[in-house]
């Protein structure tokens, strides 16, 4: 959000949304690890296919995001656009989290 706060025009915000993937992809990735850690050898291989699977998904998504800015020149359909690559993230890496803690309490 500070970064959000700071950003002058659409380009920044762009730039702001790119760096919120970063960052929400290394969340993702320590909650991946965690529920891994967690799980008997069924769960963890159970765990690993659903990422595949959503891994592709987040692939495909992506690649269609690229493609629909290509088919525009507003920076501010860019910005949505983005926006939503980092929603896709988040909220696997929030469930990811989730997953891991209701995994340690039981």
């Amino acid at each position: 959000q500070s970064c959000l706060d700071n950003s002058d025009d659409s380009q920044d915000m762009i730039d702001c949304a790119y760096a919120a993937q970063d960052d929400w992809n290394k969340i993702l990735n320590a909650n991946y690890q965690a529920a891994m850690a967690t799980l008997n050898k069924q769960r963890r291989q159970a765990l690993r296919k659903a990422q595949r699977a959503w891994l592709k998904y987040r692939d495909a998504d992506s690649e269609f995001r690229d493609a629909a800015w290509q088919f525009g020149d507003a920076l501010d359909a860019k910005l949505f656009l983005t926006d939503a690559g980092v929603d896709v993230i988040k909220q696997r890496a929030q469930l990811l989290g989730t997953f891991f803690e209701a995994s340690t309490q039981n």
